[in-house]
């Protein structure tokens, strides 16, 4: 099936959020992405873990706030 968003946690006790896009967009290389993690959005990205121009919401938040990022990053170009 096709998914126009992946929405994860960057990091997971297996993979990390990252692990998971890289996988999937081998066969969806046109999906998007939003990350989301209780971690500083700029200590991630710091690190290496995600690219500064990623999608990130930082935990927590309100479905309200969530559903305008999910908009935001899906009506992006």
């Amino acid at each position: 099936e096709k998914f126009d968003l992946l929405v994860s946690d960057v990091v997971l006790p297996d993979l990390t959020g990252p692990d998971i896009l890289t996988q999937t967009r081998e066969a969806q290389p046109e999906m998007r992405v939003l990350f989301m993690s209780a971690y500083p959005g700029d200590t991630i990205v710091q690190r290496g873990v995600i690219k500064p121009s990623t999608p990130f919401i930082s935990k927590p938040f309100a479905p309200e706030t969530l559903g305008r990022k999910i908009r935001e990053v899906l009506d992006a170009e």
